[in-house]
C-alpha cells in the first residue's frame, strides 16, 4: 500500500510537470507563429523594395536620355530656326515635348499662343545671365522647368512646361516615378494638382534634400506617409548634378500575415507526438515496476493497456487542440478588422479632401456663377470656373442653331496646350445633329462621330474622353457643354468626383434646369 500511495504521488508530479511543459509549449506555439507573421510581410515588403530600387535606377537612366534629347533639340532648333523679330512664334514649339521658350543672347522664339508675363521675361532673363544649367518657375498654377545649354559659346535657355517634359513617365502596374528639385518642388508627379507643390518638410524627403545639399549621391528605402495621405513604400535617389531626388514608389499597403504558419504547425506536431510518447512512457513505467504480486493482475486489467494514452494527458491535448484553434479563428477575425479599418481610415482621408474641395467649389459657384443672368453668359462663366477648378478638363459650349439644325461652337475654355490647328477647329467646326431631341445623346450620334474623327487628326496624341451636358439658355434656346479631357488622368478615376460634382451644380443651377 505504501509503495503503491508513493508511485501513485510520483505520477501525479509527472503529471503536472507535464501540464506545466504543455502551457510553456502553448506560448512557444504563438511566439513562433508570431514571428513567422512577421517574417513573411518582411519578406513581401523586401521583394517590392527590391522592384522599387530598380524602377528608380531605371528612372535616372531615362531622365538622363531625355536631358541629352532636350539638347539634341535645342542645338537643332538653334541652328535652323533664325528669328525674324525679338519674340517670334515658332509653330515647331507647339509640338509635344517641344520647349515653349527659347531664350539666348539677342535670340528668342516661341510656341504660338504662348506668352511670357513680365515677371517670367524678367526671371528667365537673370537665369540666363546666371548660366544656370536647370532650374524651375512657377507662376499662375503652372510648374516651368528651365534648361541652359552653352551652343557654340553662346547660352540659351529652353523653358518647358513641367508635366510636358516628364511626359514620357508614367505610372506601370501601381508603381509611380515623380521628381522633386533641390528646394524642394514637386517639379514632376502623375498626380497633376502635386505639381508645384513644394514637400520640403515631408520625410523622408528632407532626408534626401539634406543629401543633396551636402553633394552626396544617396538612395534609400522607405515606408513613409505619402501626399495623399496614404502609406506608401518607396525608394529616392539624388542627383547632385541636377539637383534633382528621384522617387519611385508604391502606394499599396503589405498586407499582415494572417493564418498558422508552417513554424507553429511544425511545433504543434512535434508537442503532440512529445506528449504521446510521455504518456505511453509513464504508463510503460508504472507497468515496469509495479510489485511481481501484482503484475500478472495488472496485465489482465483492460484499462491499463500497454501503450494506451493516459486519460487526462488525452483531456489536456484535446484541450490545448481546441485553444490553438480558436486562437487561429480569432486571429484571422482580428486581420479581417484590421484591413478593414485600414480601408475605411485611407477612403476617410480620401473623402476629406475632396470634401474641402468640394465645399470651396460650391463655395465659389453660389457667388460667381449663380448670380449671372444674361442669357448664354452664365454658361461661359460656368465654363471657366470648371477649369479654374479642374485643368485637367476642357470645355466647349456649343449653342443649338435652328436655322442650320446644328450645335455651334460659342466659348472654349481650356488649359490644354493645343496646336494652333486644334484650336481653331474645336472654336470653328460645327456639328451638324440635325433634330435638337438628339442633343441629350448627342455623343452617340453619327454627326458628332464624323466631328470626332476630324478633331482627332487635329489631336493625335490627346487620347480624348468626352462628358456631354443639353443645358437650356435663360433668354430661350438650347445649349450643350461638351467635357474633354486625356484619359490618361482618369486612369484610376481621379477625375469621377470632380466630373460628378460639376454634373451636380449643371442641375442644380439657379434659374436653368437641363432640358
Amino acid at each position: 500500500m505504501e509503495w503503491n500511495r508513493a508511485r501513485g504521488l510520483y505520477v501525479r508530479i509527472i503529471r503536472f510537470l507535464f501540464a506545466v511543459l504543455i502551457i510553456i509549449s502553448a506560448i512557444g506555439v504563438f511566439a513562433v507563429q508570431k514571428q513567422w507573421e512577421r517574417s513573411s510581410t518582411e519578406q513581401s515588403e523586401d521583394a517590392l523594395l527590391s522592384v522599387l530600387r530598380g524602377q528608380n535606377k531605371s528612372l535616372r537612366l531615362k531622365l538622363g536620355d531625355r536631358l541629352e534629347q532636350n539638347r539634341k533639340l535645342l542645338e537643332s532648333i538653334v541652328l535652323t530656326e533664325q528669328p525674324t523679330t525679338q519674340k517670334d512664334e515658332l509653330v515647331r514649339l507647339n509640338e509635344p515635348g517641344f520647349p515653349k521658350t527659347i531664350l539666348g543672347d539677342a535670340y528668342f522664339v516661341r510656341a504660338a499662343g504662348f506668352s511670357l508675363s513680365k515677371n517670367m521675361e524678367k526671371a528667365f532673363a537673370e537665369l540666363l545671365r546666371k548660366k544656370v544649367s536647370l532650374s524651375s518657375y512657377i507662376e499662375a498654377d503652372h510648374t516651368y522647368l528651365i534648361l541652359g545649354h552653352t551652343i557654340r559659346g553662346k547660352n540659351y535657355l529652353a523653358v518647358y512646361k513641367s508635366e510636358d517634359f516628364f511626359s514620357f513617365l508614367y505610372s506601370k502596374e501601381g508603381v509611380r516615378d515623380w521628381v522633386v528639385n533641390r528646394d524642394g518642388t514637386v517639379l514632376y508627379h502623375p498626380i497633376q494638382r502635386f505639381i508645384g507643390l513644394n514637400i520640403v518638410n515631408t520625410k523622408p524627403i528632407s532626408k534626401a534634400l539634406n543629401e543633396l545639399s551636402n553633394g552626396l549621391n544617396s538612395e534609400d528605402t522607405v515606408r513613409f506617409l505619402g501626399l495623399e495621405g496614404k502609406e506608401v513604400l518607396a525608394s529616392w535617389s539624388v542627383w547632385p548634378e541636377l539637383g534633382f531626388v528621384l522617387i519611385s514608389d508604391w502606394p499599396g499597403v503589405i498586407p499582415e500575415g494572417a493564418g498558422i504558419g508552417w513554424p507553429a504547425y511544425f511545433l504543434l506536431l512535434i508537442l503532440l507526438g512529445g506528449g504521446v510518447l510521455l504518456g505511453t512512457a509513464l504508463r510503460q513505467r508504472s507497468i515496469l515496476t509495479v510489485d511481481q504480486s501484482n503484475t500478472a493482475s495488472m496485465l489482465n486489467t483492460s484499462e491499463l493497456t500497454m501503450g494506451e494514452v493516459d486519460p487526462e494527458t488525452e483531456f489536456y491535448l484535446e484541450e490545448l487542440h481546441d485553444r490553438l484553434s480558436e486562437a487561429n479563428k480569432q486571429n484571422q477575425i482580428l486581420q479581417t478588422q484590421i484591413r478593414s479599418m485600414r480601408v475605411s481610415k485611407e477612403q476617410e482621408l480620401e473623402q476629406d479632401g475632396y470634401a474641402s474641395w468640394k465645399l470651396e467649389a460650391y463655395e465659389a459657384f453660389i457667388k460667381d456663377i449663380v448670380p449671372i443672368s444674361t442669357g448664354k453668359q452664365v454658361w461661359f462663366e460656368f465654363a471657366k470656373f470648371v477649369v479654374r477648378r479642374s485643368p485637367a478638363i476642357s470645355v466647349l459650349v456649343l449653342r443649338y442653331a435652328p436655322s442650320t439644325f446644328s450645335l455651334v461652337p460659342e466659348h472654349l475654355e481650356t488649359t490644354t496646350d493645343l496646336p494652333d490647328s486644334a484650336m481653331a477647329y474645336l472654336n470653328d467646326a460645327r456639328i451638324f445633329v440635325g433634330n435638337p431631341s438628339l442633343i441629350p445623346t448627342v455623343l452617340n450620334t453619327e454627326a458628332f462621330k464624323r466631328w470626332d474623327t476630324t478633331r482627332k487628326k487635329y489631336m493625335p496624341l490627346h487620347q480624348t474622353d468626352f462628358v456631354s451636358y443639353d443645358v437650356s439658355i435663360p433668354s430661350g434656346g438650347r445649349a450643350c457643354l461638351l467635357f474633354f479631357f486625356d484619359r490618361r488622368l482618369n486612369n484610376q478615376g481621379e477625375l469621377s468626383s470632380q466630373l460628378h460634382f460639376f454634373k451636380e451644380l449643371v442641375e442644380s443651377a439657379t434659374g436653368f434646369t437641363l432640358v
